[in-house]
């Protein structure tokens, strides 16, 4: 049995050339507060857990802890009227003030999802997109939104960026 990513068969390079990429039409990311919105990202820094190792006199290594990061960034593909950019500033009113300039009391935490998706392999004439990886966001709480810049000549579409932290992302296999 060999040590490689795919399991017992090792993989030539073109193999591995023809291994599709993932469509990136198939994420999925949803604030569970705004399950009417539609969110599709462009962008996203996912936090991981991080496993920090010490050397030993003896040159041996060990796990000594593990670091959370619990900051990300997402860039969302903004939509014509706005509603991306409105919702994450009517959030951050909720948060802060910036006539009074005082932070408000409340509950200012969020839940959310990522989906990852893919079709269904032959289960009709018409694909069928089905959740292959699912990653839950506990208690996120916005950091700040990006400064925005327009651009006329955009190709693209125009994007938002924000960071957020989150108490807790857990991974669940789908």
């Amino acid at each position: 049995m060999s040590n490689n990513l795919f399991g017992r068969i090792p993989l030539s390079i073109q193999a591995l050339m023809a291994i599709k990429p993932r469509n990136p039409n198939l994420w999925e990311f949803n604030f569970i507060d705004a399950l009417h919105h539609i969110f599709y990202i462009k962008t996203i820094s996912l936090p991981f857990i991080k496993l920090e190792t010490e050397t030993r006199s003896t040159g041996t290594k060990h796990y000594t802890k593990f670091v959370s990061e619990e900051e990300f960034k997402i860039t969302f593909h903004e939509t014509q009227d706005f509603q991306i950019l409105h919702y994450l500033e009517t959030w951050m009113d909720t948060v802060f003030s910036p006539f009074l300039k005082v932070f408000n009391i409340g509950v200012h935490v969020k839940q959310a999802s990522l989906r990852f998706m893919d079709y269904l392999p032959g289960a009709s004439i018409l694909p069928i997109p089905v959740p292959v990886r699912m990653y839950t966001f506990n208690d996120i709480l916005i950091k700040g939104i990006d400064n925005k810049e327009l651009d006329y000549e955009k190709t693209e579409g125009d994007t938002i960026s924000a960071n957020f932290i989150a108490k807790s992302v857990w991974r669940t296999g789908i």
